[in-house]
């Protein structure tokens, strides 16, 4: 049974909200709304969702901020952020915000078909990453396994 991938999208602007929200449940996501800093911070510790859409300019907390203490909190689910803004467009906007800990961000306006294949993008990015924390946590094993086994062989080799 596949994981049902949940996304919490927050914007300020309810047009912008309703249309991304029922693009992503169209394609098959389990989407949470939120309006304000807030309420994404609550949803995300409620859902442990896989990523969060977010506004930058939010009427209560920067997106910026908000995207921080989500990265900040270690959550179980990881969750990705991207960060998505109309008026703080500007290159330095944008470095700004990976600064703040986002793995992403759109410049307004946006295609629906765009917005999509980014989330499935990012969505492949992260499940490559916990696969090869996966394998690097069994590798990590492996040698401890081998190093006991020499450090054996060893006191072996010294009684003979």
């Amino acid at each position: 049974m596949e994981k049902t991938i949940k996304i919490v999208v927050v914007d300020d602007d309810p047009n912008i909200l309703f249309a991304t929200a029922k693009g992503l449940r169209k394609a098959g996501y389990e989407v949470f709304e939120a309006e304000t800093g807030a309420e994404c911070l609550e949803l995300t510790r409620i859902h442990l969702p896989d990523l969060i859409i977010l506004d930058v300019m939010l009427p209560d907390l920067d997106g910026l901020e908000v995207c921080n203490q989500i990265k900040e909190a270690n959550l179980a689910s990881d969750p990705l952020v991207i960060l998505a803004s109309g008026l703080r467009t500007s290159r330095d906007d944008q470095f700004d915000g990976l600064l703040f800990g986002a793995d992403d961000y759109i410049s307004r306006p946006i295609k629906s078909e765009e917005l999509l294949l980014r989330v499935r993008f990012i969505l492949k990015f992260k499940e490559t990453r916990q696969e090869l924390k996966q394998e690097n946590r069994q590798l990590l094993e492996e040698n401890r396994q081998l190093q006991n086994e020499i450090k054996l062989l060893k006191q072996n080799q010294s009684k003979l």
